[in-house]
């Protein structure tokens, strides 16, 4: 998930209780909810350090209880400086910040990003499917008990209408494109204009309102995982028709933006990754775009031996290349569909410039291991 979502579950189980056993209450949390993230400094070591590292060990098991650990440690020894040596007892910190870290991963599981929480031991992907990597209804279920329970600032004022202006622009951009759009985007502004109301009503809520707002996200997370299940079960027997060998298991559901009742079939064979757009029931089927893999190119079987190669192989979920001969040199674009399609550059694409003979990379980028 983005960091503004992560930031709001520190905020929430600050509020729910948490924030009293932490030195530092809130801000503490808020920086523990989103210090698996610290591996994005990688990225300055160029795009395939960050395909290789990101959501790596800080995001696994083994990494979140050592952050946890050396975080609380960190703050039990700030703590000594502004309330004594017997200020805030370090189990029940250590409980709360641990409580925290293990929100990060929690959520980054239940995107199409994926998580790898054996490392270093096994570098196998999960993926929980459920929810867009930014989803404005987790903002509103997170944000408006934090919003309820704020006090109201100068300061947090522009904060909040920056916040619900970019929702309202998300929701309504996607409302535009999908015929199921508008009913979502009652739904969402009858939600939000209810938060506005209640605000008003009262000038302070109960912050147990927050944990009620965590209880909240599962319950999205279940109605989520409902319609994904009734949508995927629905689309099979269209795509059944049209593709006789397909296999259920092979089948994809992932999640779209702004919008719980509209979603991505995935399916992907030794030639092709095909993906179709679908409804809640799955009974309209759209798109059925299909993007040819050439996985039994002679140019794809060399770049997928280079360095670029075999981290896009690792990160790689609906791959698919595309081959360039150019005058002095094989360009090799590697995809993943999930972020990429056509693009020829950013997120989700890999280019792997190849010699003319395809006996050597010429690739530039710095390779995260030794090749």
């Amino acid at each position: 998930m983005e960091n503004l979502t992560h930031s709001l579950v520190g905020v929430a189980l600050s509020r729910a209780g948490l924030g009293r056993m932490t030195p530092y209450g809130t801000v503490s949390l808020v920086v523990a909810a989103n210090l698996p993230d610290a591996d994005i400094v990688v990225s300055g070591w160029g795009s395939l350090h960050y395909l290789h590292h990101h959501r790596g060990v800080t995001h696994s098991v083994l990494g979140v209880l050592a952050l946890a650990l050396l975080f609380s440690l960190l703050l039990k020894f700030l703590a000594r400086f502004r309330s004594g040596d017997k200020a805030f007892p370090f189990g029940p910190l250590l409980a709360s910040v641990t409580l925290t870290l293990v929100s990060h991963p929690l959520l980054d599981l239940t995107n199409s990003y994926g998580l790898r929480p054996w490392l270093p031991f096994s570098g196998k992907w999960y993926y929980g499917d459920l929810v867009y990597i930014v989803d404005p209804y987790l903002w509103l279920i997170l944000g408006g008990a934090v919003f309820l329970t704020a006090q109201r600032t100068r300061v947090t004022r522009p904060v909040w209408i920056a916040v619900v202006i970019f929702m309202s622009f998300l929701v309504v951009w996607n409302a535009e494109a999908r015929p199921d759009g508008p009913v979502v985007a009652a739904v969402f502004f009858s939600a939000l204009a209810l938060i506005l109301v209640l605000k008003q009503r009262r000038t302070l809520w109960s912050r147990s309102l927050n944990l009620w707002a965590l209880g909240g996200v599962v319950i999205y997370w279940g109605l989520l995982l409902m319609s994904r299940t009734v949508t995927l079960t629905g689309a099979v027997p269209e795509i059944a028709r049209e593709h006789p060998q397909v296999q259920t298991e092979a089948l994809a559901a992932l999640p779209r933006l702004a919008n719980p009742l509209s979603w991505e079939i995935f399916w992907q064979d030794r030639k092709r990754v095909r993906i179709w757009r679908a409804s809640l029931g799955g009974g309209r089927l759209e798109g059925n775009q299909a993007y040819r893999r050439r996985l039994d190119h002679h140019a794809v079987q060399a770049a997928l031996d280079t360095c670029p190669g075999r981290v896009m192989k690792a990160f790689g979920r609906f791959t698919f290349y595309d081959v360039k001969p150019e005058p002095d040199r094989i360009l090799v674009l590697a995809r993943d569909a999930r972020f990429s399609r056509g693009q020829t550059s950013g997120f989700g694409v890999v280019p792997i410039p190849m010699s003319s003979d395809l006996s050597q990379s010429l690739s530039t980028v710095p390779c995260p291991f030794r090749d």
